[in-house]
């Protein structure tokens, strides 16, 4: 009779361990909220005109209790970003996770900062004999933004030069 009562003691004690475990676990379940972070910078993106690479933006779930160091989010681009046109545009960052979500809009400026190139005609068969004068043979002008701007270039001569 005494093995039977520790038997029934056993596992009684069992099931009361295994409720208040059962019962913690739904605690943390329930107390754990889950949130949503986009690392991406505050200030305006700046994007050379032609150029369509954005900055690399991450988007990371993280919970309260759970996950704390976080889950990568995939995060997708949406705007009309035109790196052909010069201006301001509005793009919007968004990350879902099952029912979590969060949007963030970044101003992105296109500018033209790349100086234009200049590239001189050269016939690899002419030299300049040492008692004539150098003769210039062309140039081409070429910009990023504005094309062919040889028409635009002023040639300067110093002392003769």
């Amino acid at each position: 009779m005494k093995q039977k009562l520790q038997k029934i003691n056993f596992i009684t004690l069992l099931l009361i361990l295994v409720t208040c475990l059962l019962i913690a676990a739904f605690a943390i379940l329930k107390l754990n909220t889950y949130h949503l972070e986009l690392d991406i910078p505050n200030e305006t993106i700046v994007l050379e005109y032609g150029i369509d690479e954005l900055p690399e933006v991450t988007a990371i779930c993280k919970g309260s209790i759970l996950n704390r160091k976080g889950i990568p989010v995939e995060t997708s681009i949406s705007g009309n970003l035109d790196t052909t046109k010069l201006g301001s545009y509005t793009i919007t960052y968004t990350a879902t996770y099952h029912n979590i979500s969060i949007t963030e809009n970044r101003s992105v400026l296109i500018q033209d900062t790349t100086a234009p190139g200049i590239e001189l005609v050269a016939d690899p068969n002419y030299f300049t004999s040492p008692i004539a004068d150098y003769v210039e043979e062309g140039f081409t002008a070429i910009d990023n933004y504005d094309g062919d701007i040889t028409d635009k270039v002023v040639r300067i001569e110093k002392n003769g030069v």
